[in-house]
């Protein structure tokens, strides 16, 4: 779920009632990349998109963890365990919950102790509000590109933006200027077999502002290269 080209998902809330209730004994288990606007992923701290499965998230995307952050959502802490503790002689304890059973990192840097304190310091509200501002601003800029022109490939559904323009070589040299232009940046894809550019809104500190700055960035260098007045022509 959180596709990363779209951000969109599979309807969970729809298979997995049916799917369990034709499988005795079935675990769900969701891998989120970016984080959806339905259910678990990033959006599991916003009450709207909840939904009672576990699952996993790239941390460091939506919620602006350091980077390679990520979350394990698992409803029963024994399932957890069973999947992750081992055995070893030279490793014992009697703490009741010992972190190194529970996950796959035992001997790497604490990222537990960053993830706290960013849940602690936001709050379930105030990862809604950061979700949703992100969201927002993605929103903003395929308003922004499809007003100008550009075709806008995927509903925006998230914080993920997915654009063309013109023909695939000048999608190609848009993204290329833009690059070197350096007043935002956006990478390319491909979608159903098409170049594209994707744009991903991820950071806590852009605006409203950056949002317009980029877009008109972006315009420009399409407009450049549409004229002839650009050396990736």
């Amino acid at each position: 779920m959180g596709n990363v080209n779209t951000g969109h998902s599979d309807p969970f809330a729809e298979l997995i009632p049916g799917c369990t209730s034709a499988a005795a004994g079935c675990m769900w288990t969701v891998r989120s990349a970016c984080g959806p606007t339905h259910p678990s992923g990033s959006g599991t701290w916003c009450p709207e998109w909840s939904w009672p499965t576990p699952g996993a998230t790239d941390a460091h995307k939506l919620l602006n963890a350091p980077y390679d952050s990520g979350l394990a959502i698992c409803r029963d802490q024994a399932d957890l365990r069973r999947a992750t503790a081992f055995d070893a002689a030279s490793f014992t304890t009697d703490a009741e919950r010992p972190a190194a059973h529970l996950g796959l990192q035992m001997s790497q840097r604490a990222r537990g102790v960053e993830m706290w304190a960013l849940l602690a310091s936001r709050s379930r509200t105030g990862i809604a509000a950061l979700v949703d501002q992100l969201c927002a601003h993605a929103s903003r800029m395929s308003d922004l590109l499809a007003a100008a022109g550009a075709e806008v490939l995927v509903p925006t559904a998230l914080n993920q933006v997915l654009v063309r323009f013109d023909d695939d070589a000048t999608t190609d040299a848009v993204i290329a200027a833009v690059q070197a232009d350096r007043t935002c940046w956006a990478g390319g894809t491909t979608w159903h077999g098409l170049p594209a550019m994707r744009i991903s809104v991820r950071d806590q500190a852009t605006t409203g502002d950056d949002i317009e700055t980029a877009a008109r960035a972006i315009i420009g260098c399409w407009s450049d290269i549409q004229h002839g007045r650009s050396d990736l022509v």
